[in-house]
C-alpha cells in the first residue's frame, strides 16, 4: 500500500533533497542506500581491526622481556628477582628461558 504523503527530505550520504513517501526513508536512490552500507560496514571493520591490533598491542607489551637481576637461594634452589615490577617473585629455573 502506497502512501500519498510526501516528505522534503535531505539524502543522509550525498546530501541532495528528494521527496521520500515514508518517513524512515533515508537516502534519496538505492545507489546511495548501498554506498552508505557498504561505507558503514568498513568503518565497522576498520574499528574492529582496529581494536583486535589494539589488544594484540598491549598483550605483547605484557609479553615484553624484562631484564632482571636474579639471585639463587640456595636452601629453595629457586631464583628470586630484584626488579621493581615482578620484585621478590620467585621464578622456578627450570621454565626460566633466558634470551
Amino acid at each position: 500500500m502506497s502512501s500519498t504523503i510526501e516528505f522534503q527530505k535531505v539524502c543522509e550520504f550525498c546530501g541532495a533533497s528528494f521527496t521520500a513517501r515514508k518517513s524512515s526513508t533515508r537516502y534519496c536512490s538505492k545507489r546511495c542506500a548501498e554506498h552508505a552500507y557498504k561505507q558503514r560496514k568498513r568503518e565497522e571493520h576498520v574499528a574492529s581491526t582496529q581494536k583486535t591490533l589494539d589488544a594484540k598491542a598491549s598483550e605483547d607489551e605484557e609479553k615484553a622481556f624484562v631484564f632482571v637481576t636474579l639471585s639463587m637461594c640456595e636452601t629453595d634452589r629457586c631464583f628470586y628477582t630484584d626488579s621493581l615490577p615482578i620484585s621478590g617473585k620467585r621464578i622456578d629455573p627450570l621454565r626460566a628461558i633466558l634470551r
